[in-house]
């Protein structure tokens, strides 16, 4: 079986490793199953794939230009400091113009042609006509709408209930909160009835599918594991991701493992970005403690007190007075949190890192505080100092 973001990514691919993708895929024949709410999802996440800014407009460019500017600004430093002549200046100058350019030619040689591969057009669509080809005849069919409507209630009770699949969604519209259900249970219908078990080829990466250990997926989560085995009459259920597929497909085949399971490998931890980790932690923290002092000290209370800061703590920090409200006290933090996180906005949907909460017992209204990512939190408290970790009952 094929997730969306599997399907989204041969946009997303330069023409080797979308290919070596394409074929692995074929060669599972009749046996590839892809679910109506794939086929759903696809169409409404094409054109967003068909615009990834890797392809459309590579930032890669611009931070090359920059850092060009920012590399010879360093060499004058040194040369200054060390009388060098103009000759030998000119030289490096040279060098550096000459290694950058190569580098920005070698961007715009591999993006030109993919771009003007995509095009909205469903009849010119290339890229397209190849993954109508794969599915067609393997997508399955719309469930009935009383079925629908029981799934996507029992949906949003998992998500809301932190169960998975899915609950890493609950903060997107409803939607997209209940999709990832909707395609479990169309996975589980399939194995029973078809007596097989199921293969999850998906870059989904979230720990509401997967058993994360040490900071990486290695296979399904438990609770999934038994929901499948119960519903689907004993069948198993396996998880992997594009690149694993593809190099388990070229073993199976008796072949060596080409250099697109590296390619694709890089992608896949591009693409979700990976856990909040020491450093992006720090790039952040730095951010927010130059440019925005009250969010990084909501934040690092919210980091050092189980995620989570109150509304009257915030006041107390920030010194705002009691009649400002807080809307949109957490946008700035978001907006930055995505610049560092997914730099190439690879990522279809940036997942908020600090957002309100709400107390139903008091007000759905008015935010009872703000509660950060549980990865976030972690990386930022390997990242303040003692002095910055107070004891946690002040």
């Amino acid at each position: 079986m094929v997730d969306t973001n599997v399907l989204l990514d041969l946009y997303r691919y330069v023409s080797s490793p979308r290919e070596a993708l394409l074929d692995a895929l074929r060669s599972l024949g009749d046996r590839i199953f892809i679910p109506y709410q794939v086929s759903v999802e696809f169409w409404r996440g094409r054109e967003g794939a068909l615009n990834d800014s890797a392809i459309r407009r590579p930032k890669a460019l611009e931070d090359l230009s920059a850092a060009q500017d920012s590399a010879v600004q360093v060499f004058n430093e040194w040369a200054n400091r060390v009388a060098l002549d103009e000759g030998t200046r000119r030289d490096a100058h040279g060098a550096l113009a000459k290694a950058f350019e190569q580098v920005t030619k070698t961007i715009e040689g591999l993006v030109g042609p993919e771009r003007a591969m995509r095009v909205v057009d469903t009849n010119s669509d290339s890229i397209l006509g190849e993954i109508i080809d794969l599915c067609d005849g393997k997508v399955g069919l719309p469930p009935e709408l009383p079925v629908i409507e029981t799934r996507t209630k029992e949906g949003m009770r998992r998500a809301a209930a932190g169960e998975p699949p899915g609950y890493k969604d609950k903060k997107k519209e409803p939607a997209r909160v209940v999709g990832d259900y909707l395609l479990w249970c169309e996975a589980i219908d399939t194995a029973a009835e078809r007596g097989a078990d199921l293969v999850l080829v998906t870059r989904d990466t979230k720990e509401d599918w997967w058993k994360i250990v040490g900071g990486e997926p290695v296979g399904p989560r438990v609770e999934l594991l038994e929901e499948f085995w119960v519903k689907s009459a004993g069948k198993r259920a396996y998880f992997l991701r594009p690149s694993q597929f593809v190099s388990m497909v070229a073993e199976k085949a008796g072949q060596p493992t080409s250099e697109t399971v590296g390619q694709l490998a890089r992608a896949e931890r591009s693409q979700t970005g990976g856990a909040w980790n020491f450093a992006t932690a720090s790039e952040l923290i730095s951010a927010l403690r130059e440019w925005y002092p009250p969010q990084y000290e909501a934040m690092k209370y919210a980091a050092l007190h189980s995620g989570r800061i109150p509304r009257e703590k915030i006041y107390e920090l920030s010194g705002y007075q009691n009649d400002r409200t807080l809307r949109g006290f957490g946008r700035p933090v978001n907006r930055l949190a995505r610049s560092i996180y997914d730099p190439t906005d690879a990522m279809e949907d940036f997942p908020p890192v600090f957002d309100s909460y709400y107390d139903p017992a008091v007000s759905w209204v008015q935010a009872a505080g703000f509660e950060v990512d549980g990865d976030l939190a972690s990386a930022m408290r390997a990242v303040l100092s003692p002095a910055d970790n107070p004891a946690k009952d002040d």
